[in-house]
């Protein structure tokens, strides 16, 4: 597929725009841990808060997890068990963006 010059550029700035959103800034850091700092009665945190707080992919959760980045422990019986984080390993994370 040829793509025309007026597509080119409109896919460009969407692509831009889109990356512009992914890109976290030092304030937004700050208030995602003071989000979690909020937080003093949950002590661990399922993957989907964690990709909330991170405003990432779930999977880059778990990827994270399985590179033994971020810590983790299994609720639950063998492999079905839900993975839950400590906020203090998301916290540490966070620290050495």
């Amino acid at each position: 597929m040829v793509m025309s010059a007026s597509e080119k550029t409109k896919f460009i700035n969407t692509f831009c725009e889109l990356l512009t959103e992914m890109i976290q800034t030092p304030e937004e850091i700050e208030k995602a841990k003071s989000d979690i700092e909020l937080k003093n009665d949950t002590e661990m945190l399922t993957i989907k808060e964690c990709s909330v707080i991170m405003r990432v992919s779930e999977r880059t959760i778990r990827l994270l997890v399985k590179q033994n980045v971020l810590g983790s422990t299994r609720a639950g019986s063998g492999s079905y068990g839900k993975l839950l984080i400590p906020r203090s390993a998301l916290l540490r994370y966070i620290d050495t963006l």
